[in-house]
């Protein structure tokens, strides 16, 4: 399964421009201001510390933080290994932009999240959904650099919390 993601991302790199250009013509104001919200590092604190508030066991807490830095920590050594370009996007960010930390970090929240919530799933993957696609609408990631941060984030999550247990 994580080969097939993988395959598929790079196959949707070969399309970016179309992609971004696809994205683009979609651009409102109310949805821009959105997204910038979404995705902005004020809302994703805010929304793991909502998390974390929501775990209560300390236990949870401690898992969901050590996982949130781990992904962290190795998001940032692979951008730093694969040092590929980000688009021009509307707002301006720096550094690399593969494999986006936006997606692994939302992703991963949703697993650990939804393991100790699964009635709410659903509201979670909506969440991981809307700041991963945010990152895409404002232009500062291809999709492939999504598609991988997420697949990313999601089996580091899975491993870190089998290891957990």
């Amino acid at each position: 399964m994580f080969l097939l993601g993988l395959l598929g991302a790079v196959l949707l790199m070969i399309y970016n421009s179309f992609i971004m250009e696809l994205i683009g013509g979609m651009r409102v104001d109310f949805l821009t201001i959105f997204f910038r919200i979404i995705s902005s590092i004020i809302f994703i604190i805010l929304l793991f510390v909502f998390y974390s508030y929501l775990l209560k066991k300390k236990r949870n807490i401690i898992l969901f933080w050590i996982s949130i830095i781990i992904i962290f920590l190795v998001i940032e050594i692979l951008k730093n290994i694969f040092k590929m370009p980000r688009p021009i996007g509307i707002i301006e960010e720096t550094g690399y932009g593969f494999p986006s930390r936006h997606a692994a970090l939302a992703f991963a929240s949703f697993v650990i999240m939804s393991l100790r919530y699964m009635k709410y799933k659903w509201v979670f993957l909506g969440i991981a959904i809307l700041v991963t696609f945010s990152r895409l609408y404002l232009g500062v990631h291809y999709l492939g650099d999504l598609i991988v941060g997420g697949f990313l984030g999601y089996y580091m999550a899975v491993f870190i919390d089998k290891k957990w247990k």
